[in-house]
Order: C-alpha cells, then sequence, then structure tokens
C-alpha cells in the first residue's frame, strides 16, 4: 500500500504556483492504479490524518468491516422512498392490487407512528413500545411484524441493507384462546336457502359453493374461460387472475352447467364479456342475502360466515363425501394439504357426535352365550379346548408339597397325545407303525 498528501503545481506565466490545498494519492495491494481525492485542507498534518482516515475506511469496506459508501448512503437516506420501491416491486413480481395495498398501508402507519425517517431509526425496541400502545387484535400486531419483516428482508435482498434484520428477534404475540371469531362453513341447509333466494345472484353463489373460486377470480371470470358444451365441461381461471398465478382447469358439477348455460341464453354475452358482471354482490349485499335467507351470522358457537366460507364449504363437501385428500387439494388448488386437511377444516362442522357415536360400548353388549362381549368382564370362565379354566387358589409351601405328592399329574401331561392306528398311513409319513 502505498499513500501520501501533496499540494498541486502548475507554471503559470512562466513561473512555478503551488496550489493552497493538499490533494492525497493512495494505492491499496491488488489496486492497477493510484487513486486521487481532494482533501480540502491547508495543514499538511491534517491532510495526512485526513487521508489515513480515509484509506483505513476503504480497506475495511473492500474486507466486509463496514458497509460500503453506496450502502450507508443508502442507509441514511429517506425510509419513504425505500418504501415506495418495495410496493412497486411488489406489482411488478404480480402480487395484486389487494396485497399490495395492504402491505403498504400497515407499513405506512408503523413509520409514522414509530418515527422511523431513515433505515437508521429501524430499532426494535420502537416497535415493541408501539406495539404495546396498540388496541387491536394479536392477529393483526402480528400482521404488522410480518410485513415490517418483510420490508426488511427486501431491503437486505437488494443491498440496499447488509446488516442484521432489526426485529430478528422480535417475537411474535400469541394468538390462542384470543381469537374474536372463527369462520365456518355453511352447512347444507344453509346452502340450499342461500341458492334458493328469489335473485339472480343464486347463480353465483351456485358457482362458488361448488368450484370454491375466491371473490376476485369470480369478479374477473369471463365467458371465454368457461366451456360448456364439451364432454367435461369446466372453466378455467386465468394465471393473472389467480392466487397461485397459476392455469388449472375446474371440472363443473352438472348443476353448474345447468345454471350457467340458462344465464349464457338470457343474455346473449360475447366471449370477452364477464359471467357475473352485473350480479357481483358487495359485502353489504351478501349480508342482506344472508339475512334473507334465514341463516344465523351473530352469536352463533360455531362461527361467523363469509363470502369465503362458500369456498370451505366445498373443501367440507369434498371430504363428506368420501372424496381422497389428495383430489380435494386439487380441486381447491392448494399448494400445501395440510390447508386442505387442517386450515379449511372447522372443527365445530366435524361430525364429532356421531364419530363418537359410532363406538361401540364397553360392557353393555353381550354375545350369544350371555358372556359379556368385554376384556373387562373377567369373573366369567372363558373355555378353552377340551377343559374349562380352574379357579385358582393360593397354596401353603407344606400344602403345596402334599398335594405333589398325592396327586398323579401325568396323564395330564400325556391327555392330548394320540396314536394312530392306520399302520400303512404311518408308513408312508416316515414315522415307525405302532407295535401291538
Amino acid at each position: 500500500m502505498k499513500c501520501f498528501v501533496y499540494k498541486p503545481k502548475r507554471k503559470v506565466n512562466g513561473k512555478l504556483v503551488v496550489g493552497r490545498f493538499y490533494r492525497g494519492r493512495y494505492r491499496l495491494d491488488g489496486d492497477p492504479s493510484f487513486t486521487e481525492i481532494s482533501l480540502d485542507v491547508t495543514d499538511k498534518q491534517v491532510a495526512s490524518a485526513k487521508l489515513e482516515r480515509i484509506v483505513r475506511k476503504t480497506q475495511q469496506e473492500r474486507v466486509g468491516i463496514l458497509p460500503s459508501s453506496e450502502v450507508q448512503e443508502t442507509f441514511a437516506g429517506s425510509l419513504g422512498e425505500h418504501l415506495a420501491d418495495f410496493i412497486a416491486e411488489l406489482r411488478r413480481l404480480g402480487r395484486d392490487d389487494r396485497y399490495a395495498s395492504l402491505r403498504e398501508s400497515l407499513l405506512q402507519r408503523i413509520l409514522s407512528e414509530c418515527k422511523w425517517k431513515a433505515l437508521a431509526d429501524v430499532k426494535p425496541d420502537s416497535f415493541i413500545k408501539w406495539r404495546q400502545q396498540q388496541k387491536v387484535s394479536p392477529k393483526t400486531l402480528n400482521d404488522y411484524l410480518l410485513a415490517v419483516n418483510t420490508f426488511v428482508k427486501w431491503l437486505i435482498g437488494v443491498k440496499r441493507l447488509n446488516i442484521e434484520n432489526p426485529l430478528k428477534f422480535v417475537q411474535k404475540i400469541t394468538e390462542a384462546g384470543t381469537q374474536t371469531y372463527q369462520r365456518r362453513p355453511f352447512s347444507e341447509e344453509e346452502l340450499a336457502a342461500l341458492i334458493s333466494l328469489p335473485t339472480r345472484r343464486s347463480v353465483l353463489y351456485l358457482t362458488a359453493a361448488h368450484t370454491g373460486l375466491r371473490r376476485e377470480e369470480l369478479r374477473s371470470l369471463a365467458w371465454a374461460d368457461v366451456s360448456l358444451d364439451v364432454e367435461s365441461p369446466f372453466l378455467a381461471v386465468r394465471p393473472e387472475n389467480a392466487k397461485n398465478k397459476k392455469l388449472q382447469p375446474i371440472p363443473l358439477h352438472k348443476e353448474v352447467v345447468e345454471a350457467l348455460k340458462a344465464r349464457r341464453g338470457n343474455l346473449n354475452p360475447n366471449a370477452t364479456d364477464l359471467v357475473f358482471r352485473d350480479i357481483y354482490p358487495d359485502w353489504k349485499t351478501f349480508a342482506r342475502d344472508l339475512k334473507r335467507a334465514g341463516i344465523q351470522n351473530v352469536g352463533d358457537p360455531n362461527g361467523k360466515v363469509h363470502f369465503h366460507s362458500l369456498r370451505h364449504t366445498l373443501n367440507h363437501r369434498l371430504q363428506d363425501n368420501g372424496v381422497a385428500p389428495t383430489v380435494a387439494q386439487h380441486l381447491m388448488r392448494h399448494s400445501d394439504i395440510n390447508l386442505t386437511t387442517r386450515t379449511y377444516i372447522n372443527s365445530a362442522s366435524l361430525p364429532l357426535v356421531e364419530a363418537i357415536q359410532k363406538v361401540p360400548s364397553i360392557g353393555k353388549k353381550r354375545d350369544t352365550s350371555g358372556v359379556l362381549n368385554t376384556p373387562l368382564d373377567t369373573p366369567h370362565l372363558v373355555p378353552a379346548g377340551h377343559l374349562v379354566s380352574q379357579t385358582v387358589r393360593e397354596f401353603t409351601k407344606d400344602e403345596f408339597l402334599k398335594y405333589l405328592q398325592e396327586t398323579d399329574l401325568s396323564p395330564d401331561l400325556t391327555l392330548l397325545v394320540t396314536t394312530c392306528q392306520n399302520t400303512e398311513k404311518v408308513g408312508r409319513t416316515g414315522f415307525e407303525p405302532v407295535k401291538t
């Protein structure tokens, strides 16, 4: 390594003129040439100290002890600008507007109320203090933590932050026992009542219950996506409208096929027209339809029904009717079978009472011999071969010795051994014939 300070010199009208301010030059090991910088000081000792600090900082950056100058500038930059870039990246990655807008709303609130203006302001203690002041559910607070962690991990991934996530050790709040309600599926009676309403929206509810389409998938479904006149009717959710961004055909129940054909016949639509263009309900309309169908949605111990409950209902109906979990997973378009068998299952809606009644009674059912059909029924004797179990009694040592002396046990030891009187047959089997 070489480094030195100097004052630049030049000739003016044949005279050598020395500059007022010092400059510095250095070349670290491996550098092909010198790096020159302006030190902007007139004292040589100060200039040398300043150059020494610059060289030391450059060396630390190269070995990773310090972040680069670009990262340090980013670290001191506006956090709001980083947030705007993050949300723009989410949309470029194909996240839907609802997801991106929700993330932006959560992060903007945290940045504002925690007074985070730059990356250097992101501290775990400020987030924890803010969280302690909130009067919302633990699930909502965990959503805020998830949003911040996702944002910070993105900053680390794009090299705008090269330190460990400041919120890495902030723990989630336990949600157990704090749920205010649970989403439940529709019962068969409720579903029939909703679909039987005298409204054009019935065909939408029927389609949702048989296909499990999500709200936005139903909203964006066009007639070009529906094939009703083929041997196996189906519909397809376009990748840009699907949550998993995959094109997957969904087979249609004959009941849905008939309803959609009737709607198509009434509308005579173009291929690009939306299937449910004029009947898609907002949440207020859906709530009114629930009330008209007589569906209880307040104070029900089993949970509440939402529009998404129609999707949950499909999963329950598939499994109630013996569809294999793997097949149900594909029909539900779940990436993980645990979503199908656990997340989308409401325990209160399972036939638990019927299941427990299928278990045989203990100590009640008798067989034809009048003996209780249970291993707990020990007072009765059980036949064993040609003999009947004898009652067991306890002997003293003297009584046991006297019993052995007076009792001939040899017949019992040979009782089950029989002889074969067929000499010819015995000979073929390799045994000696019986001698008489």
